[in-house]
């Protein structure tokens, strides 16, 4: 009975570690598609010549 408290005990501590590491890349994520967005719009300033009054309002 002990061991299957124990194998119940780090089953919880592991689920717990893994639902850490999924919020950490959730939020890692968010920050990717948020860097390709910014450069998307850099390329797009670059290629099309945007004027600097032009580039304010789209950041």
């Amino acid at each position: 009975m002990l061991a299957r408290i124990r194998v119940h005990l780090e089953l919880r501590r592991l689920r717990a570690g893994l639902e850490r590491q999924a919020a950490d890349l959730q939020m890692a994520n968010e920050q990717l598609r948020n860097e390709i967005t910014d450069r998307k719009r850099a390329d797009e300033l670059l290629g099309n010549k945007i004027t600097p009054n032009q580039a304010q309002l789209l950041f």
